[in-house]
């Protein structure tokens, strides 16, 4: 009976624990990309360009370890969706494809002015890229980057 009890008590106390870790884990705040100074300097050519030649060690140069990267590029386009997110797309090389930057909330409206063909330096997290269409490195939880 004793050990039971025991055994009970000490399953209650994990079961309190992990909830716990659960909670601040859940509750954690994100990384603020925006403010934070980059991990990663590179443009959008050389970004697509490591991407297409080794798929699996990019992932781990630019999307292991909550990095921000800090891409340089030209824009290629500006398209927003009945949500009212915004994507900027820089161009990346030809046979590469292009970086596609999904903006922050506060910077969307800075964003949507952005014209094709000029030069950009964004701020954001990488996901990995995708290969629907065409070829795209994804950026999240982008902003626009003041010049240095």
């Amino acid at each position: 009976m004793k050990k039971t009890r025991m055994v009970l008590i000490v399953l209650a106390a994990l079961a309190i624990l992990a909830a716990g870790v659960g909670l601040m884990m859940y509750y954690k705040p994100h990384k603020d990309f925006a403010t934070s100074t980059p991990d990663v300097r590179i443009t959008a050519e050389a970004f697509t360009k490591a991407f297409d030649a080794d798929e699996v060690n990019a992932t781990w140069a630019y999307v292991k370890g909550d990095k921000t990267i800090l891409v340089t590029g030209t824009v290629a386009e500006v398209g927003s969706d009945k949500d009212g997110n915004v994507d900027v797309v820089l161009a990346g090389g030809k046979e590469t494809g292009t970086v596609s930057c999904a903006m922050m909330p506060d910077e969307r409206e800075r964003a949507k002015k952005l014209m094709p063909g000029e030069r950009v330096r964004i701020k954001g997290q990488c996901t990995g890229r995708v290969e629907l269409i065409d070829k795209q490195v994804i950026m999240i939880r982008c902003a626009l980057a003041e010049e240095e």
